[in-house]
C-alpha cells in the first residue's frame, strides 16, 4: 500500500507516481472540498494521455471496515484506495475541511485478484 500526500488545502492538484500492479503510474490528483455537502471529492487522470479516469467521486469512509471507494472501477485496473482514520475513535466516516492528510489519509493498493 502506497500512502498519498494529501493536504487539507481546499482545493489541491498535484501529480504522484503510484505503484499500481507491478507498474509505476503517473497520475493527477485533483481534490477540492464542497463546502455545503460537507465532504472531499475527487477526480482522477493518467498523466500519461491526459485521460479522465473518473470525475468527483467522494472521500467517504466506512465506519469500522476499510472499504474500496474504487471497487466500481475494478474494470479500470487503477489499484484500490482506501481512506483510512487515523484516530480509532473517530465516528465522522469521512474526513472533513480540516482532516484529511491528518486525521484521514489516503492508501493506494493493487487491484484484488
Amino acid at each position: 500500500m502506497y500512502k498519498i500526500p494529501l493536504t487539507n488545502y481546499p482545493n489541491q492538484s498535484f501529480i504522484c507516481n503510484v505503484p499500481v500492479n507491478g507498474a509505476n503510474v503517473e497520475f493527477r490528483f485533483e481534490l477540492w472540498y464542497n463546502e455545503v455537502a460537507g465532504y472531499w471529492l475527487l477526480s482522477l487522470y493518467k498523466v500519461l494521455g491526459n485521460e479522465l479516469l473518473f470525475s468527483n467521486l467522494p472521500l467517504l469512509h466506512s465506519i469500522n471496515t476499510y472499504s474500496d471507494i474504487l471497487c466500481q472501477l475494478g474494470y479500470k485496473n487503477i489499484g484500490m484506495c482506501l481512506i483510512v482514520p487515523t484516530f480509532r475513535d473517530d465516528r465522522r466516516s469521512m474526513p472533513d475541511d480540516k482532516g484529511l492528510g491528518g486525521a484521514y489519509i489516503m492508501v493506494w493498493g493493487d487491484n484484488i485478484e
